[in-house]
């Protein structure tokens, strides 16, 4: 069935809603919100799925109704840079605006003074040139989402979409934008090619089809995925020097280690002006000072104490309550990891007496499994207690769940590493069991746990995902002979995609692999090789993933990457320390030094590295001038061009002579004889 008329013949049926049938029909609440969305304005079409247990419902917006709900909302759009430099040169004498000529200055900035402007929607007909492709996919998208969950008063339907789903005994089984064949063809011709380097990702197709969220990610993995290049050239020179001397202090590892801590703090800073410029080309700066409400946000309903609107109130004393209680459980589950390092070690000393060496390569194999074990435990725990927390926004609530995550990996990835490289020898002293060098063992350990998490990593990436698919059509087609299933039918199957767990599990994994390519790297030099030839198929095994094996996601903006800079930060501060001590206390360069020239020179690395970091920093702004000169050229332009705002003084002014009189005004204007007659 349909309420399409001949005047929505052009809809195009963006979102699929799938609800639980009853009667082969809606039950009680499932009507109640179809006839929210039909009285908002949407235009649905409902078929039964071919088990006869679902109703599909597609959903789509004509033209009229997201351009008044863009306007509504003040809703960003890209302009058109052609239309608005016509725009802008024209000018506007009757609101007072006087023709503006911005000239291109390519030596100072090399975006032109018409790029990468976002303005606010408005519907004013005069205004619709300057929109380029107002109502494209990738902003019916962002705008039918936007009026699902908009209040009844305003327009919208009044669902809280994200709840919903996750809302026992609920009549809507999923909510997913449809897979849309022709886009998603050009998009995998572009991005699942055999052979592209890390930075030639289709990014701003892969913004379009799938939001700025996921394809920040993926610009951010392509960025680290190049520098990982860098690095690993001088790593395999270093690991094939070590190889070649059989010895693990060669002395191209010290070299390395310093070049390593360099290599970190430089990508990361060149991420941030990555960043901001990748933020001003998709037009999200400033979009968490934008940024709404969580649906699952709740409090008490009253007044603000600001502008007097109705809003939810939460006491900040509650919340710090519940933070408490987390990061309680956190340091539990934090001395559970610590006991099960400690008993790992103690069984590879048992062994030691048995099988001789061989235990330090068993004891990283039961290492990488408990890390992997206690990762998907404590994964589920921190989801747990950071829902508990009631975050009022969604970056608030990825910043507290990141920190958490984080803080529990650091030490259930890194425990058995500080414990091998500065613990060891202290406390394992059985005069009958030799232990083998600790450069070797960290070598064993850092290669085998790598390694592991590299190889599970990937294969999961597709295998489950693929995995899920087929059993979802399994059950979905049971009993069912020669299912034919639609294409909407054929996505509900895929695993839906979390935009806000998705992402954060893949900054996860990528802040743990970088961890293990710096904290310890003077142990195996060539691991940003392996990440980079990792990192290079996590990229296409990704794109297969949300393109074939997953519901699309819906779209999501995001001005950054949150908490994940500070996590990369720290790590990066910490690799200066460890590889600094691993280099002086741990390797043999610095053997026959009395112990106060070790500590010295540990001081001296340490704060040598810093100083060229606070140098680097101050230097080297993050945010680009290029970007701070387009934010002031978007907003002086939006102003004279969609808001109108008045030219301040005559001086602003650049009259036309076709359109004012030279003497006119000159001619009428009266003047006294003398000031006393003023």
């Amino acid at each position: 069935t349909s309420n399409m008329d001949k005047s929505d013949e052009e809809v195009i049926f963006d979102y699929c809603m799938v609800f639980r049938a009853e009667n082969q029909g809606f039950d009680a609440e499932g009507g109640a919100y179809i006839g929210r969305m039909l009285k908002a304005g949407l235009v649905l079409k409902a078929y039964l799925s071919v088990q006869k247990d679902e109703v599909l419902v597609l959903i789509g917006a004509p033209i009229q109704k997201l351009a008044t709900f863009a306007d509504l909302i003040d809703f960003k759009m890209l302009l058109d840079e052609d239309a608005l430099e016509r725009y802008a040169r024209a000018g506007d004498a009757e609101k007072n605006i006087a023709p503006i000529d911005v000239q291109h200055a390519p030596q100072i900035t090399p975006l032109t003074p018409y790029e990468s402007i976002y303005g606010k929607y408005d519907t004013d007909p005069s205004l619709q040139q300057l929109y380029r492709q107002p109502f494209r996919e990738f902003n019916r998208l962002k705008l039918i989402n936007l009026i699902l969950q908009a209040p009844m008063s305003d327009g919208g339907v009044g669902l809280p979409v994200r709840k919903l789903v996750l809302k026992k005994d609920n009549p809507v089984l999923a909510i997913f934008p449809l897979h849309q064949p022709d886009s998603k063809q050009l998009l995998a011709n572009k991005w699942l090619t055999t052979w592209a380097w890390p930075w030639e990702q289709p990014l701003w197709e892969i913004k379009e089809y799938f939001g700025e969220k996921v394809a920040l990610y993926f610009t951010f993995l392509g960025h680290y995925t190049e520098w990982c290049m860098y690095a690993a050239m001088f790593g395999l020179a270093a690991q094939l020097h070590v190889a070649a001397t059989l010895n693990t202090s060669a002395y191209l590892v010290p070299f390395y280690a310093l070049f390593i801590s360099f290599w970190a703090i430089l990508m990361l800073e060149a991420w941030k002006r990555t960043e901001k410029f990748t933020a001003l080309k998709w037009g999200m700066i400033g979009f968490e000072d934008e940024e709404s409400e969580r649906p699952e946000f709740y409090g008490e309903s009253m007044k603000s104490f600001i502008d007097g609107k109705e809003i939810l109130y939460f006491p900040p004393g509650d919340r710090a309550a519940l933070i408490v209680t987390s990061f309680t459980t956190i340091g539990s589950l934090v001395l559970v990891v610590i006991g099960a390092v400690a008993a790992i070690y103690s069984l590879r000393l048992y062994l030691s007496g048995i099988i001789g060496d061989n235990a330090s390569t068993v004891a990283s194999i039961l290492n990488a499994v408990q890390i992997q074990i206690m990762n998907i435990i404590y994964g589920k725990a921190a989801e747990f207690l950071t829902e508990r927390e009631n975050h009022r926004t969604d970056t608030q609530f990825e910043d507290s769940l990141i920190a958490k995550l984080f803080m529990f990996q650091f030490v259930n990835s890194y425990a058995s590493f500080f414990y091998i490289a500065f613990i060891q020898r202290s406390v394992e002293t059985d005069d009958d069991v030799e232990l083998p060098p600790t450069m070797e063992t960290l070598t064993v350990n850092l290669t085998i746990i790598f390694g592991t998490r590299l190889v599970v990593g990937n294969l999961t990436e597709i295998i489950l995902p693929w995995a899920q698919a087929k059993k979802r059509l399994a059950d979905e087609t049971k009993g069912v002979e020669d299912a034919n299933l639609s294409g909407p039918e054929k996505e509900y199957v895929l695993a839906a995609y979390d935009t806000i767990k998705g992402t954060l599990k893949d900054y996860a994994e990528l802040a743990i692999q970088f961890g293990y390519l710096t904290l310890f790297v003077a142990a195996f030099p060539a691991a940003p090789l392996l990440a980079f030839v990792s990192n290079y198929i996590e990229i296409r095994a990704d794109a297969r993933k949300l393109l074939e094996f997953q519901q699309r996601p819906i779209p999501t903006g995001a001005e950054d990457i949150g908490n994940w800079q500070v996590i990369f930060t720290l790590v990066a501060g910490a690799a200066v320390i460890t590889n600094s001590a691993l280099v002086v206390f741990v390797m043999t360069v610095f053997n026959g030094q009395e112990l106060v020239t070790k500590v010295w020179l540990f001081i001296c690395f340490q704060y040598f590295v810093f100083a060229c970091m606070f140098i680097f920093a101050v230097l080297v702004p993050d945010v680009p001038e290029t970007v701070t000169i387009q934010q002031q050229r978007q907003e002086f332009l939006v102003d004279k061009t969609i808001r109108k705002v008045a030219d301040e003084s005559e001086d602003d002014l650049v009259y036309n002579r076709e359109s004012v009189s030279e003497d006119a005004a000159a001619r009428d204007f009266p003047i006294a004889q003398r000031f006393e007659d003023l």
